[in-house]
């Protein structure tokens, strides 16, 4: 296959940005094969790849920025030009990963959620998730969109019992959709409630084993919390909704710590996330780390049948955090699940300098040692 050279033209009339490329091509553009395209966060440029072909060809990168579909009615010598502001269609990474909408709108949400609203539907006759997530005005939808993207794509190559499966993702109405199985038994506590003789070590197990290996494949989950821990129909724990509210938020803003916060998610926020500067950091960045410290929050909190710092509002929250404070041991039946060796595994998964605290692994042998002699874990 011979490669198509693709060459500057000059402003049509009605383009405001000066910039024009055309297809120096006898076919029509409907003609030409099919592409598939390479984003370069550098912004060194895009690679097109025709099918079939190891043939690349480089364009600028704001041709495909500012371009959004061939004009049917300008051409140039029976040229089509792609003029500022259209935009080719070609196979992006939400391609690889896009499914048909399957969920109706006009349906009232089964949850609603300050940056999420979730909808029941049904894909190739099994029920699902719709989460569609809220961008505002205010959001870069092309930048958000495009993080989102290579969220989504790393989340559908992971495969473990304790991690939700990604169907795929769609686009609708300039909304972001992720979609995923349907989990009838909701998320952790809730299924904690609707069962009181679950055994709460095996659940606790489980979120560790399936963060382990999230850690183990160089990914962290960034929002980790009993509400986005679901119970899959076998009883046992899957993480779900990992790195979405870091993206939406933007962590590289100096908003990024009440954006959180709005989310509800302070509770469960190590110190660096919620003050990165005092910790010598410039943005609020998910590590490691930062997840051993929700994964101890997340253990008192099952434990204990109550989010941390109940019932102080996040500001109060925020404050004692940054003071040092950390959630006091229980008392009464709900203290008899925290051992002195389980409760020392959450206070170092507490300590304030993140590379003090313990692997995922140390978590989950603690789990294991206390549950083995635990009599409220038969």
């Amino acid at each position: 296959m011979r490669r198509r050279k693709l060459e500057k033209t000059p402003p049509e009339p009605g383009c405001t940005s000066g910039k024009a490329c055309s297809i120096k091509s006898k076919e029509s553009w409907d003609s030409l094969p099919h592409v598939e395209s390479r984003y370069s966060d550098t912004g060194e440029g895009v690679q097109y790849t025709p099918s079939g072909s190891r043939n690349l060809l480089r364009i600028a990168r704001f041709s495909l920025l500012n371009c959004a579909a061939p004009s049917t009615h300008n051409h140039q010598d029976g040229i089509p030009i792609l003029l500022a502001k259209q935009r080719p269609h070609i196979v992006t990474d939400t391609d690889r990963i896009r499914i048909p909408l399957c969920y109706n709108r006009s349906d009232i949400p089964r949850y609603r959620g300050v940056y999420a609203d979730v909808w029941k539907g049904e894909y190739q006759g099994c029920s699902v998730a719709a989460k569609v997530l809220k961008l505002y005005s205010t959001s870069d939808f092309d930048k958000i969109t495009r993080r989102l993207c290579k969220e989504a794509m790393a989340w559908k190559t992971l495969s473990h019992p304790n991690v939700l499966p990604l169907l795929g993702v769609t686009i609708d109405n300039n909304q972001f959709v992720m979609v995923s199985e349907w989990m009838a038994n909701g998320n952790i506590n809730e299924f904690i409630k609707a069962r009181n003789d679950v055994n709460r070590f095996e659940l606790l197990k489980d979120v560790a084993r399936g963060l382990k290996y999230m850690h183990d494949q160089a990914m962290v989950h960034g929002d980790l919390k009993g509400a986005n821990i679901l119970i899959d129909p076998n009883g046992n724990a899957r993480l779900a909704d990992f790195g979405l509210l870091t993206i939406i938020s933007d962590p590289t803003s100096p908003t990024a710590s009440s954006s959180f916060a709005i989310g509800g998610t302070t509770r469960w926020m190590s110190p660096e996330l919620l003050y990165p500067d005092l910790s010598g950091l410039k943005v609020a960045r998910p590590t490691k780390q930062s997840d051993c410290y929700a994964l101890g929050m997340v253990i008192y909190e099952v434990l204990s049948g109550q989010a941390p710092f109940t019932p102080f509002h996040h500001d109060v929250v925020m404050r004692k955090v940054i003071e040092g404070e950390r959630p006091g041991r229980p008392d009464g039946p709900g203290g008899a699940w925290f051992t002195d060796d389980l409760w020392q595994t959450l206070n170092q998964c507490w300590v304030v300098q993140p590379k003090c605290r313990p692997s995922i692994g140390a978590v989950l042998e603690c789990l294991e040692r206390v549950s083995r002699g635990h009599p409220l874990s038969r």
